[in-house]
């Protein structure tokens, strides 16, 4: 088993953001797994305090979400933290494919997401919650 006994935590910004891709696959997991699990959320519109700490910057020296912590070892970014979520505590799970063609399709999907749509997603979050209202583009 390469995971820690006990409950492995999971750092996300809430309501949404990209680490919600992490608890979204956890929600997808089987029941027992999803129990191993601890979700701390941090509301988005206080991202800038919460980078400021202190007792964040010992999980997160980068002071990015999200974050998991297993025991002693401490991942950052969604698609890392999902892969090694799918590799360990839920290695059993049919989200992962088996297949060698599968799985590079799979990952061909992650980077695109990551190095195309993400970056935009979060501009329209920092947009709607960390902007005032008289500095949006948008007024929705």
């Amino acid at each position: 088993q390469l995971h820690s006994m006990s409950q492995i935590q999971i750092y996300h910004l809430a309501p949404i953001s990209r680490s919600t891709r992490v608890t979204w696959l956890i929600e997808e997991l089987d029941p027992h797994i999803r129990e191993k699990f601890v979700i701390k959320s941090y509301d988005i519109r206080k991202l800038q305090d919460l980078r400021n700490s202190d007792e964040f910057g010992k999980i997160s020296p980068l002071r990015r979400f999200p974050v998991l912590v297993d025991g002693e070892f401490i991942l950052t970014e969604g698609v890392a933290i999902n892969n090694y979520i799918l590799r360990t505590v839920a290695s059993g799970s049919s989200l992962l494919p088996k297949d060698p063609k599968d799985l590079a399709v799979c990952e061909s999907v992650n980077a695109f997401i990551v190095g195309h749509l993400d970056e935009l997603v979060a501009k329209g979050l920092r947009e709607r919650f960390l902007l005032p209202k008289d500095k949006r583009t948008r007024t929705s």
